[in-house]
């Protein structure tokens, strides 16, 4: 799954086009592209390491897809600063870095106590 030690590229580890949100959408999901490839990353980090994701070659992303990812990390249980704050984003625009971060604030604002 990971080529280089901590780092996920997007487009080669998992596809140039990812679409959707959930598996009916495709095979190429927001869902998928979580459960198979980023948490188990995360997981594996130990200590002061970080996780680069590198959507470098990813032409869009839809905002679907970006809400399930990060958004849907929040709803699985990991904290938006600590997400921020292990993960090295490399996006073809700045946008959806901004992106990212809004969806798991918004995540959290929205679960309940």
């Amino acid at each position: 799954m990971l080529k280089e030690k901590n780092l996920i590229n997007v487009a080669e580890d998992f596809s140039d086009e990812p679409f959707g949100r959930y598996p009916e959408d495709g095979p190429y999901n927001a869902t998928t592209f979580r459960d198979d490839h980023l948490i188990p990353a995360l997981k594996k980090l130990s200590g002061e390491e970080k996780l680069t994701i590198d959507f470098t070659g990813v032409p869009g992303l839809g905002s679907s897809f970006m809400e399930e990812v990060f958004g849907g990390l929040i709803r699985a249980g990991f904290d938006p600063e600590y997400i921020n704050s292990i993960i090295i984003y490399k996006f073809p625009l700045a946008f959806y870095e901004i992106q990212a971060k809004k969806f798991m604030a918004m995540a959290k604002n929205n679960q309940k106590d």
